[in-house]
């Protein structure tokens, strides 16, 4: 049985300094980052530059741990509260973005704020995204294409 996998980040997109920069103006280390021009990994797209610069920090809590997913962006908003008014400023001018991402393999948790989680995002500027995906068992995946085989036939 595979587990659940969430987590959020704080990212930062199209900026026109080093990431290096970023990471200086903020005081924090970031989980993930590149400049534009940049290669991506060889097994995403091999030979394709990236299009624009990207800064990003992860939220510290294990991926599959049995939390809300707004603990995840509360873990992310925390690290970044010692430096909130750089990262507000930066995520202004940057395109700013709290991603939320969900695989979910044996439940769906659901997706709920706080109003004070709410308040913490639109004071920090940034957009909101959640890339949700249900992860069917081979089994379940099975049922769902011979259901979908009977009923072409009919």
């Amino acid at each position: 049985m595979h587990l659940n996998e969430c987590y959020a980040y704080f990212a930062l997109r199209g900026f026109p300094m080093p990431p290096e920069e970023v990471s200086a103006a903020l005081g924090l280390s970031p989980s993930k980052s590149w400049r534009a021009g940049d290669s991506h990994d060889a097994h995403q797209i091999p030979g394709k530059k990236r299009e624009e610069s990207f800064w990003r920090i992860d939220s510290r809590i294990d991926r599959h741990a049995r939390v809300q997913l707004e603990d995840h962006v509360k873990d992310v908003l925390s690290q970044l509260e010692p430096c909130f008014t750089a990262a507000a400023s930066l995520s202004r001018q940057n395109r700013g973005l709290m991603e939320l991402v969900g695989c979910f393999h044996e439940y769906y948790p659901g997706l709920g704020f706080e109003a004070s989680t709410i308040q913490r995002l639109a004071a920090l500027g940034v957009e909101v995204d959640c890339d949700f995906y249900y992860l069917a068992s081979e089994s379940e995946a099975q049922q769902i294409s011979s259901a979908n085989a009977v009923a072409r036939h009919r």
